[in-house]
């Protein structure tokens, strides 16, 4: 008795998608079409596309971070020498 695997669903990311070209080196292609091979990942467009979801995700965040930062030295003047010096104390620099 010989049973077939069932065919593999193919994950399709939500809105509208756009078919790009890029260049990546090959050693991370290469991993990323193992993890495709095995299972963990449905396909390579849809690995790439969430590992660059990601990545835009922590990119924007880190502007967020940035402009709330500006806005407190904006509110508050920015840190003082002595700040600076209670900071590095605490975190042990």
């Amino acid at each position: 008795m010989v049973v077939e695997a069932p065919p593999r669903r193919r994950a399709k990311p939500p809105g509208r998608t756009k078919r790009v070209t890029i260049t990546i080196p090959a050693d991370v292609l290469a991993a990323a079409q193992c993890l495709v091979d095995e299972g963990k990942a449905a396909s390579l467009s849809a690995y790439i596309s969430g590992a660059l979801a990601k990545q835009v995700a922590l990119d924007q965040g880190k502007d967020g971070f940035i402009a709330f930062l500006d806005q407190l030295d904006a509110e508050l003047g920015p840190p003082s020498p002595e700040d600076y010096a209670e900071a590095r104390r605490f975190l042990g620099l």
